[in-house]
């Protein structure tokens, strides 16, 4: 199974977020 590695940035929070996820789909719908 394949993973992937994530940055993400909130700018409503101005915060980063960094994981790792196998469903990078789901992980940007529950992104704040």
């Amino acid at each position: 199974m394949a993973y992937f590695v994530y940055i993400l940035y909130a700018a409503d929070f101005d915060k980063f977020y960094i994981g790792q996820t196998a469903d990078v789909d789901e992980r940007l719908l529950r992104h704040p």
